[in-house]
Formats: C-alpha cells, structure tokens, sequence
C-alpha cells in the first residue's frame, strides 16, 4: 500500500471507486451529496481538496496499490500549522477491509502530520463503527468526547465517540 497525494488526474477513478463503495460507506458514514456522484461533482471535489491543499489547510491522500489503483482514502483537515491541529478522517473500499490498510495508513498519516508540525488530531467516528475505533486505539488515539447524534446514517441520527490523538514529546521514552 502507498499513500500518495489526490492529484486532479484521480477524478476517473476516484469516481468509480466513490460509486462502488457508495453503499459500503454510507453504512457508517452520513452520505455524500448526490452532485458529487458525477464527473463534475469529483472533479469539483478534488479542485476544492487540491484547493485547501495549496493554503496548508488539508492533506488529501489516496491510499493505492503498487499499481496506483485507489484503495481507499485518508485525509487532515481543518489543518490550523499554528496550534498544531488537524482533524483526521478515512475510508477504506469494502474488498479490502480486513486487511491492515487503514491501521497502516493512519500510522503513517501521523508520522506526516508530525512532520508538518502537528501534535494533535481529532477523529470522530460512529458508537457502531467498532473497526474505525479499533484502528484508532491500536495507533495511540483515546476516547475523549461523545457527541449525541452527531451523524446521520441510513436516515438516522447516530451518536458518535470523538478521539484524540497528540505527539509524544521529543522526550518521551515508553
């Protein structure tokens, strides 16, 4: 698995793998608006990430195989390189779930994070979704907060569990 930025020349593929795993995703995840599902509803998209990208706001990632075929999705938002925080969400294709992607790509989307100055990231994800908060625990995140419905999923409101995440000093020794 490789972790590389969304590029504009993704929208193709992006799409296809946003319509494939659309269901899968909106098991656990509020849905997308219906004008994203269209060449020019991801297009759209990447430019607004790209966008974010250039004023140090998000880092949009694809995660890929080693023949650049999109396995799933991580991204920092709400980047503030000031206070050193960022939000951190993620999305895996339902054939490969199982499989470490998202435990990997969170462990490396920290050591990025690190690397841009960030110390501390936020998660949130649904009380149900008991494998995001699995991948969560398993790369240092800790519970922190409950948000009482918070998401809407299949057209019910869902509350969801907020994480932390924040560096470990530079002297720190477990």
């Amino acid at each position: 698995m490789n972790l590389r930025l969304l590029r504009a020349s993704d929208a193709e593929q992006l799409l296809e793998f946003e319509l494939e795993n659309r269901d899968w995703f909106e098991q656990s995840i509020s849905p997308r608006p219906e004008v994203f599902y269209s060449e020019k509803g991801v297009q759209a998209h990447i430019a607004d990430f790209l966008a974010e990208y250039e004023l140090n706001r998000r880092l949009p990632f694809l995660l890929t195989s080693n023949s650049d075929n999109i396995l799933g999705r991580i991204n920092l938002s709400a980047i503030d390189l000031d206070k050193g925080y960022a939000s951190l969400g993620y999305r895996v294709g339902q054939q490969f779930v199982g499989q470490g992607l998202a435990k990997t790509a969170v462990r490396d989307a920290l050591q990025i994070a690190s690397s841009f100055g960030i110390s501390r990231l936020t998660a949130v994800v649904t009380e149900l979704n008991e494998a995001s908060k699995k991948v969560l625990h398993y790369n240092g995140f800790e519970a922190v907060g409950w948000l009482k419905q918070y998401a809407v999923v299949n057209g019910q409101p869902l509350d969801c569990v907020e994480y932390r995440w924040c560096r470990p000093s530079e002297d720190y020794v477990p």
